[in-house]
C-alpha cells in the first residue's frame, strides 16, 4: 500500500541481507514479494468482515439492511478461518528452520568418529581428533550448505555415562555428555554414529533413534558389524561413503523442512505466536452467546493479525459495516 513496505517485507529484507544459501535467498524474495502479506491480510479481511456483522447488529439493532442474527455461514467461516490458520501453523517450522538453519546434532559414544565426521563435511579441522575417549567435552557447532538448505552441523560429547567415576575430570565430561542428550532432545534431526570395528551398536546411541535419525556406521574398513536396512556405511580413514551419507542426510532434510515457493511460510516466533493469539480468540468468539463479547474477541483476532504485518487501523471496521450493510442510504 502507497509502495510502503509491511513489517514482514522489512523483516525479509534483513533476512536477505543474511541469506547465506539459495533457499534462503528463495524465501526471503517470496516474503519481500508480499506472499506473507498478502495471506495475512487475506485472513484478517475475513475477521474484519465477521466482526462488522456483530458490530451492525450491537450498534445498528433497527436498521432493515442489518441481520437480527448472525447468518448461518459466519459459524462456518470461523472454522474454515480456524482450519486455514492452524494448517499454515503445522507447518514442522519449515520456515524458521530455512532462515534460522537445521539443527543436525552428531550423536554417538567415544571414539565413533563423530569429531572426524565433522571435520571431513566441514573440510577444515574444528574438532580435536585424539584416540583418547572422552577428548570432545563441549558442543561444536559448524554451519553448512546442503543442497541449498542451511544446516548447523553441531559435534557432541561420547556417551559413556557407565564410565563416569565421580573425578574431577569425569565431572567435566559428564556435563559435556548432558549437554549432548540436551543438544539430542533440540535437534531438528539427529545421526547416530556407530563404531563399526566394535562387537555392536552401542546401546547408549540406539536408544536415540527416532524417525528423525540417520543411522551411520563408520570405520567400515575394519567392521565387525554387517549393514541393515536405513544404515549408512562409512569409513572416515579414507572417506569412501561420506557422499552417500552427506545425500542421504540433504533428503532427509528436503524430506523434513522441504521448501515450496508457492506456499509462503511463517518465518519467525513472532508469527507464530500472533496467530496462535488469533486462533484462541476466534475460538473465544465462537464460544460466546452474547454479541457484545462475540465481537469483542473478534476485535481482538484481527488485531492479532494485524500485529504481524503492523496494520492495526480500526477505521477499516467501520468502513466494512458502512460498505457491506448500506447503513445511512
Amino acid at each position: 500500500e502507497n509502495n510502503k513496505l509491511d513489517l514482514t517485507q522489512a523483516e525479509a529484507v534483513a533476512d536477505l541481507v543474511d541469506a547465506e544459501t539459495d533457499l534462503q535467498r528463495q524465501q526471503a524474495l517470496l516474503q519481500l514479494d508480499g506472499q506473507l502479506s498478502s495471506l495475512y491480510d487475506q485472513w484478517r479481511q475475513s475477521v474484519i468482515k465477521l466482526l462488522a456483522f456483530a458490530e451492525a447488529h450491537l450498534d445498528f439493532p433497527d436498521e432493515e439492511h442489518v441481520p437480527e442474527t448472525l447468518p448461518d455461514s459466519v459459524q462456518q467461516e470461523i472454522t474454515a478461518l480456524k482450519t486455514s490458520i492452524s494448517n499454515h501453523l503445522d507447518d514442522n517450522r519449515r520456515g524458521e528452520r530455512l532462515r534460522d538453519g537445521i539443527a543436525v546434532v552428531i550423536i554417538g559414544a567415544p571414539n565413533a568418529g563423530k569429531s572426524s565426521f565433522l571435520n571431513a563435511v566441514s573440510k577444515r579441522d574444528v574438532a580435536i581428533v585424539s584416540d583418547i575417549a572422552g577428548t570432545t567435552r563441549d558442543v561444536l557447532e559448524v554451519p553448512l550448505d546442503l543442497g541449498g538448505y542451511p544446516v548447523r552441523l553441531i559435534d557432541t560429547a561420547g556417551l559413556r555415562p557407565e564410565a563416569l567415576d565421580g573425578s574431577d575430570q569425569s565431572k567435566i565430561e559428564e556435563e559435556g555428555i548432558k549437554r549432548a542428550y540436551q543438544q539430542a532432545r533440540n535437534a531438528d534431526l539427529k545421526i547416530l554414529m556407530f563404531d563399526g570395528s566394535a562387537d555392536g551398536l552401542d546401546k547408549n546411541t540406539l536408544a536415540l533413534k527416532d524417525d528423525k535419525t540417520l543411522i551411520v556406521v563408520n570405520k567400515m574398513d575394519k567392521a565387525k558389524i554387517a549393514l541393515e536396512k536405513d544404515m549408512y556405511g562409512l569409513s572416515l580413514k579414507t572417506n569412501e561413503g561420506l557422499g552417500a551419507v552427506l545425500s542421504a542426510l540433504t533428503s532427509k532434510i528436503a524430506d523434513n523442512y522441504a521448501f515450496q515457493a508457492g506456499q509462503p511460510s511463517l518465518t519467525r516466533e513472532r508469527h507464530r505466536t500472533a496467530l496462535i493469539d488469533c486462533i484462541t480468540s476466534l475460538e473465544a468468539a465462537e464460544r460466546e452467546e452474547v454479541w457484545e463479547l462475540a465481537a469483542e474477541n473478534l476485535r481482538l483476532a484481527a488485531y492479532a493479525l494485524g500485529r504481524i504485518t503492523g496494520k492495526i487501523d480500526v477505521e477499516q471496521l467501520l468502513d466494512v459495516i458502512f460498505g457491506e450493510f448500506c447503513i445511512g442510504k
